[in-house]
């Protein structure tokens, strides 16, 4: 996967370099362990709070990629109101750019709303 990200020259890059960083966080989330000597040893992240990485299951992600793609705007608005904190995962961020090109403009304003960062800064381009 990662030759074919290198040596592609396709459009869909960025999906497939989303499927690689999603293989990878999988693999290091459920199999790697350090070890010190005999005893395992704790990871040491550059993340700021405890709270950075929440493991999210496929199935909990899974109604938002539709959503967004078929536009559904009650599944995207119930999201927002009982789990604010699932639009943080890196996987919907190419299902919510591609909402901005849905036919219902409501959808196009919560994927844009939902695309900025905390601090106000702009996950897309500012024209």
């Amino acid at each position: 996967m990662g030759n074919e990200l290198i040596s592609t020259n396709d459009e869909d890059k960025c999906d497939l370099f989303l499927d690689l960083v999603a293989l990878v966080d999988a693999v290091l989330c459920t199999q790697a362990t350090t070890y010190s000597g005999n005893e395992p040893q704790e990871i040491k992240t550059i993340a700021k709070s405890k709270d950075y990485y929440k493991e999210l299951h496929y199935s909990e992600l899974s109604p938002l990629v539709y959503a967004f793609t078929e536009g559904n705007l009650f599944i995207i608005q119930d999201a927002i109101n009982n789990n604010a904190d699932i639009f943080d995962d890196f996987r919907l961020k190419s299902y919510m750019i591609k909402g901005l090109s849905n036919k219902y403009s409501k959808v196009i304003n919560l994927a844009t709303k939902k695309l900025k960062t905390k601090k106000g800064n702009s996950s897309i381009a500012k024209r």
